[in-house]
């Protein structure tokens, strides 16, 4: 596993392609095996209505660029009431777009 950088900044939380809720992101990016790339970090809700909804499966983040990643909400205790950890896939940034 190959550690890249991280990423962080404010967008918005999709279900089914429907804005729910805005969110800040600080994200980790790793090369794992057969040069797949994946992510880990956390998620800041910036609404705690939508807490319930971290819950359902098929949410996706989207960034300030455009960009979509899937995430999938770490089970175990949370840091902060508003605050996710999670695992991102999907249409991650390429190996030189991770700030180190």
């Amino acid at each position: 596993m190959k550690y890249l950088g991280r990423i962080s900044g404010n967008g918005e939380l999709l279900k089914n392609g429907v804005v729910f809720a805005g969110a800040a992101y600080e994200l980790e990016g790793f090369v794992r095996q057969k040069g797949r790339l994946s992510g880990t970090g956390e998620i800041s809700l910036t609404s705690s209505l939508a807490k319930g909804a971290m819950a359902q499966k098929d949410l996706q983040l989207r960034v300030a660029d455009g960009q979509v990643f899937d995430l999938a909400v770490a089970d175990g205790k949370r840091p902060a009431p508003n605050l996710f950890c999670v695992d991102i896939t999907g249409d991650l940034p390429a190996e030189g777009d991770w700030l180190n």
